[in-house]
C-alpha cells in the first residue's frame, strides 16, 4: 500500500511547475497550512484545470475547486461555468505564469514575497489580485510594495548622507593640506627672515611677520560633515 501511494505521489507531482514547486517548498507551516499545501505538492484530488498565460506562454495548474473558489470570486465562478471544459484547461490569459506562482502561493499558503528584488512582479500580482478578486491577497501585495518603497527610500537616503559625507571629508581634508603648506611656507620665509637679520629689531620684524602670517590650526581646520 505505502509503495503504490508513494508511486502514485511521485507520478502526480511530475505535473507540478517547477516555480510553484520552489515557491511552495519553503519555511515550517501549521497543520493546516501544510495539509492544503501538501494537496498541491503532490495534486491530489486535483479537480479543476488552469491553462494560465498568452499563447507561446501558457502553464498548465491542477487546482482545486475548493481552495480557489473559496478565495476568488472569479475563480469560483469560472469554476462553475457550465461550459465544458477544454482539453488544456480553463483559460487566463491575462496573466503571467511567473505572476500566478505567486498567486497560487497566496491560495495554498497564504505567503507573499517581501524581496525588494521582487518588486515588478509584485506590482503585477496586485494587477492579477484585482482582477481574480482576491481582496486579501490586494491588500497585502499593497503592504509589500509599500514596504519595498520605504526600505529603497531608506537605502538612498543612507547612500546619500553617505556621499555628502565624503564630500565634505575630502574637501576637509584638501583644506587642511592647504593650510598646512602655506604655514610651512611662512614658517620657512620667518626663518629665513630670523637668521638673516643683523640686528635685534630686523629680528623683531621677522617674528612679527611670521605671527601676522597664516595660521595653521585656523586655515587647516576641515568643515564638519553634513
Amino acid at each position: 500500500m505505502s509503495h503504490n501511494r508513494e508511486a502514485s505521489r511521485a507520478t502526480l507531482a511530475g505535473n507540478l511547475p517547477p516555480d510553484v514547486a520552489e515557491l511552495l517548498a519553503d519555511d515550517s507551516e501549521s497543520a493546516r497550512e501544510s495539509c492544503i499545501s501538501g494537496l498541491y505538492r503532490l495534486q491530489l484530488w486535483a479537480d479543476i484545470s488552469l491553462c494560465v498565460g498568452p499563447p507561446g506562454n501558457q502553464q498548465h495548474y491542477l487546482l482545486h475547486r475548493l481552495v480557489i473558489g473559496g478565495q476568488s470570486s472569479f475563480l469560483r465562478n469560472l469554476c462553475k461555468s457550465d461550459d465544458p471544459m477544454p482539453l488544456d484547461g480553463l483559460p487566463i490569459p491575462e496573466i503571467e505564469p511567473v505572476v500566478f506562482n505567486h498567486v497560487v502561493k497566496w491560495l495554498y499558503r497564504g505567503k507573499l514575497t517581501e524581496r525588494p528584488e521582487d518588486g515588478p512582479v509584485l506590482a503585477k500580482v496586485l494587477e492579477a489580485a484585482q482582477r481574480l478578486k482576491i481582496h486579501p491577497l490586494e491588500q497585502k501585495a499593497i503592504e509589500n510594495l509599500q514596504l519595498i518603497l520605504k526600505k529603497r527610500s531608506h537605502e538612498g537616503k543612507v547612500e546619500q548622507k553617505g556621499s555628502r559625507g565624503e564630500s565634505s571629508t575630502s574637501q576637509g581634508l584638501d583644506g587642511a593640506t592647504h593650510g598646512r603648506r602655506q604655514a610651512e611656507a611662512s614658517d620657512t620665509d620667518a626663518q629665513v627672515a630670523v637668521s638673516s637679520a643683523p640686528t635685534a629689531t630686523s629680528r623683531t620684524e621677522a617674528v612679527n611677520a611670521f605671527d601676522a602670517g597664516p595660521k595653521p590650526r585656523n586655515q587647516g581646520k576641515p568643515s564638519s560633515p553634513e
